[in-house]
Formats: structure tokens, C-alpha cells, sequence
């Protein structure tokens, strides 16, 4: 977690205070009374720092760092983080060489702001969204933004859009267990009907003038009918549900039944990380772990030939913590978008792109 940095921190603290401060020191509430204190949970997702010559303009104040004794790794070769580096620094003005009013943040990780560390739980970082928003807005109440992609400005966001657009809805799933009454009843309802209407004896008695082959055609075609109407009316009567999972020899005995039970349990309590943490810890045994290796993974070597190696070692790091971390909730809608990445990390692995350095002692990340 990122730490901030108290203005009575620095060599030369400014006076009065300069409004960046609000960010991370939280000077006024935004959201809660808790906004008065200091941020304390900034969660950073793919962290990188910011080294600076000298601190003026509008890289005027360090904001927050790293905790002391973070390292870094280069060339898979962890080193110490030096002292002089920085997670977030700012400034505002007008200042001795901007006679403009501005309002400047930088940071070494936007990633802060993604979906999904705003909705990781016991974080600020949605506090922290607040109050970078109300800072750039500044006391003019900014409304206009211009926003670079790659250095260069976009003035057209159609594309962004669609690349950030949310997935459509699921098709809503029907419930055939709870149509059962409908349909039979529906079923007799239409039987009833042709009974009450004579519609068969109606049929044969028009078609007595017609040749004996076309006569022959129409009972054989009525009795087809009516043998699909039963089948059909017969299938629905049964129940739609999933059976029970067959009996293993050596499987503790139980009624039938447990395992289905126990999966409605789980999904009606919107919590999936008991069969998730299973499935995640009979991959990484299929790749040559043992035991309970606690929540610090093996080294993870990663090929030359991925072209992001650290997103993929971030994703194998928070699938090590499912596994074998402390358990805690896993939605299904967390899972659903965890699920295609745990599905790239596992084939990534089968095209040997990486792998543990297990056998190797005291080599950790």
C-alpha cells in the first residue's frame, strides 16, 4: 500500500499548505467523515516510481511513496527501492515561472483508478478517485478535460468508447423447473380441448370422402402428433433439475445429494471462492507445487518472448494469493472476470512461456 506524505515531512514544508495536500492528507470529506483522516490503504496495481532532479514548478511537493524496504527487479535480480523515489508528486500554481493558475498530479501508476481496485474491498482507492477529481477541478470547478492517449491528444472518443463499453447483459436463463406447472396445465388444456371439440372424430368423418391413401396419411399423421404431444407433455413432468453426483467408492458417505446442496449454498450466498481456491490450487500442483507453500509464491521465471512480462507475473501473484492466501469472499461477478485471465495464465504456462524456480532455496518475490 502506497504511503502518503505529511507536509511536516518535508526539508522545506510549504506555508500555508498548498491544496495538493488535500489528496492524500485529506484536508476536507468528500465522502465520509473518514475523509479527514490520511489515506492508508492506496493500493497500488502495477507500481513503477518517479525520480526527481529537483522539486519546483508544478513538480513542486512530494505526495506519497512506498513503504521502506520495497524492492524492485531487474533482469530477475531484486534490488532495494532507494529512498529518493516517489509514487505520486504534484504542485499548483500560479508559481514563480507560471502566472497561470494550475492544479498538476503526477503518478506512477493509473492502473489505481481501473474498475477493479475502486471495487477491491478495505482500499481507498475511491477516496482517493474523489479527491484527485475535486483537486484538478480546482475552485474554478473545471468542466473540460484533454485527455492524451500514447502522447498524443484524442479529440474523438468513439473508439475509446467501444474499447471501454461494458459487456452486454446475459441472456436472462429460464427457469424450466418453475414453467413445470404451466406447461402441464397447458398441455391439459389443449388436450381438453380437442377432446371437447371432437377435433379427431371431426378429422376422420371429413376426410371419409377422400381416396384411402391420403386417408391413410392423416390418421398416421394424427397419431404421430399425438405420441410427440405425450413425449413432450412427459418430459416436462419431470423434474429439471441436475441429478445427483454418482457414488464414488472411498467418497464419505453422506446423502445424496450434498454436493448439488452444497453448490446452491454457494452461489445463493454469492460466494465462490471455496471451489475457486480448489481449482486454482490443483493448477498450480499440476506445475510442481507441494503441500502448503504459504502466500509468498516461488520465483516465477517468465520467457523472453511475452511482451508484458510484468502484467503476467501480477496475475500469477493474485491467483497465488486465491490459492494458498487467507480465504476471504469471491463474488461470482469477480469471478467472472477473473476467469478469463486465470485461463491465459494456465495456457501461457502449457506454451512454456513460464514457470517456478521451486527447487531453488530462498528465492521468492
Amino acid at each position: 500500500f502506497v504511503i502518503p506524505i505529511a507536509p511536516q515531512e518535508l526539508r522545506f514544508p510549504p506555508k500555508p499548505p498548498s491544496p495538493v495536500w488535500e489528496i492524500f492528507n485529506g484536508r476536507k470529506a468528500t465522502t465520509s467523515l473518514a475523509a479527514l483522516e490520511p489515506l492508508k490503504r492506496i493500493a497500488a496495481n502495477a507500481p513503477s516510481f518517479i525520480q526527481v532532479q529537483s522539486f519546483r514548478g508544478e513538480m513542486a511537493y512530494p505526495l506519497a511513496r512506498f513503504p521502506r524496504g520495497c524492492s524492485y527487479e531487474i533482469n530477475s535480480v531484486d534490488r532495494i527501492l532507494p529512498n529518493d523515489v516517489w509514487f505520486a508528486i504534484g504542485g499548483d500554481g500560479p508559481d514563480n515561472t507560471n502566472d497561470m493558475p494550475y492544479h498538476f498530479l503526477a503518478m506512477a501508476d493509473h492502473s489505481v483508478f481501473i474498475n477493479q481496485m475502486l471495487l477491491e474491498p478495505d482500499t481507498d482507492n475511491l477516496e482517493l478517485t474523489y479527491r484527485v477529481i475535486d483537486y484538478l477541478q480546482g475552485p474554478e470547478k473545471r468542466t473540460r478535460c484533454v485527455f492524451f492517449e500514447n502522447g498524443r491528444v484524442a479529440d474523438r472518443f468513439d473508439g475509446l468508447r467501444k474499447a471501454f463499453a461494458r459487456p452486454p447483459p446475459p441472456l436472462p436463463q429460464v427457469d424450466i423447473s418453475g414453467m413445470q406447472d404451466k406447461l402441464v396445465d397447458l398441455g391439459n388444456a389443449i388436450v381438453d380441448q380437442v377432446q371437447t371439440n371432437n377435433v379427431m372424430n371431426n378429422i376422420v368423418v371429413q376426410a371419409a370422402g377422400l381416396p384411402a391413401i391420403i386417408r391413410f396419411f392423416l390418421v398416421l399423421g394424427a397419431g404421430l402428433a399425438a405420441i410427440i404431444l405425450l413425449r413432450r407433455v412427459w418430459s416436462y413432468r419431470r423434474v429439471a433439475t441436475v441429478p445427483p453426483p454418482p457414488f464414488v467408492v472411498g467418497a464419505p458417505e453422506g446423502p445424496p445429494g450434498v454436493f448439488e446442496r452444497r453448490q446452491k449454498e454457494l452461489f445463493r450466498g454469492n460466494n465462490l471462492y471455496e471451489p475457486v481456491r480448489a481449482q486454482v490450487q490443483q493448477f498450480f500442483q499440476t506445475v510442481g507445487v507441494t503441500g502448503n507453500p504459504g502466500p509468498i509464491p516461488p520465483r516465477i521465471v517468465i520467457s523472453t518472448v511475452v511482451r508484458k512480462p510484468e502484467t503476467l507475473r501480477v496475475a500469477i501473484r493474485d491467483f497465488w494469493r486465491i490459492g494458498y492466501g487467507e480465504s476471504k469472499t469471491l463474488t461470482v461477478k469477480r469471478w467472472q472476470e477473473l476467469e478469463s485471465y486465470f485461463k491465459r495464465v494456465r495456457q501461457a504456462y502449457l506454451d512454456g512461456k513460464w514457470h517456478f524456480e521451486i527447487d531453488s532455496p530462498g528465492s521468492v518475490v
